[in-house]
């Protein structure tokens, strides 16, 4: 009796650490509490994005899609250029710059309270989109062979989305060999931020990269183990929105996987997850205040 309470505290015990931990973020010069997981809404500037309905095409429709997902309660705007998908071909930096200034500066223009992040692996793309007024860098490929986006990010000190990956958006399914995926992303993590503070970035955001260089079995895994990741005591951003693995796993198109989508992020919620990225703001809103209800 007295091992099964042990066991059974242990079990309590590890299941309070899971939770979502307040954090803070540098923005705009100031410092923004979030006291509750928070919902990044997705706006693809892209003609070729993996979900057809989360593209945009105009300053209309951008409008639009911006107005709705800040009222259904998006706290953060995440908009891209460049799309990262499986196979996705990549584009030059001026086209990718090209998609992105109108629909920037449009952005910051009508809603000037607006965080946004720019999704991009390009310093050159994140430094103008930054003279522009975006807030937060989201970087897919963490950094690596761009020594701009170095240079960047430690001279304009703003939060910084460090996502795990590997290859590229031709390479990546090749890629998916790991012997103890969490373990090994650990350890990724662990010499990848020591790297970013030690040249004074100190607001980073970790994201384990569902569906970059991971099969059906990883990314489960790392559904089942997510508040391991909270041993570096940054918030986690989840992007799982509709993706593929999601969707096989419960026998759907993209057009009718938001059930999952939802069910998903309950189960990311409760290991902890701090910002949900999605293409439905009103559901993955809604999912948030179940979960925060029922702790």
């Amino acid at each position: 009796m007295q091992v099964w309470c042990a066991n059974l505290r242990k079990l309590y015990l590890m299941s309070e650490t899971n939770h979502f931990r307040p954090f803070r973020l540098r923005l705009r010069g100031e410092i923004r509490e979030f006291t509750m997981p928070v919902v990044m809404g997705i706006l693809n500037i892209t003609p070729d994005s993996f979900h057809e309905g989360s593209r945009i095409s105009d300053l209309k429709s951008l409008g639009e899609m911006t107005n709705t997902m800040l009222k259904d309660g998006a706290a953060i705007l995440d908009i891209g250029g460049q799309s990262t998908r499986p196979g996705a071909q990549i584009i030059d930096t001026e086209e990718e710059w090209r998609r992105l200034e109108l629909a920037l500066t449009f952005i910051r223009r009508e809603f000037p309270d607006t965080i946004i992040s720019v999704d991009t692996f390009s310093g050159m793309i994140a430094e103008r989109a930054l003279d522009l007024g975006c807030d937060i860098v989201n970087d897919v490929f963490a950094w690596r062979g761009e020594e701009k986006m170095r240079e960047v990010i430690s001279k304009r000190q703003v939060p910084y989305v460090l996502m795990h990956s590997r290859g590229d958006a031709q390479t990546m399914n090749n890629l998916a060999v790991y012997e103890d995926i969490l373990g090994e992303m650990i350890f990724w993590f662990s010499e990848q931020l020591r790297q970013l503070r030690s040249l004074g970035v100190h607001d980073i955001i970790i994201d384990p990269g569902f569906g970059f260089a991971k099969n059906e079995e990883q990314n489960l895994a790392l559904m089942r183990g997510l508040s391991r990741l909270q041993l570096f005591e940054c918030p986690i951003l989840v992007g799982i929105s509709r993706k593929r693995f999601i969707r096989e796993l419960a026998n759907s198109s993209i057009i009718d996987s938001l059930n999952a989508t939802t069910a998903a992020h309950m189960r990311l919620l409760a290991q902890g997850a701090a910002i949900l990225r999605v293409h439905d703001v009103k559901a993955a809103k809604e999912a948030v205040e179940i979960h925060l209800a029922t702790i």
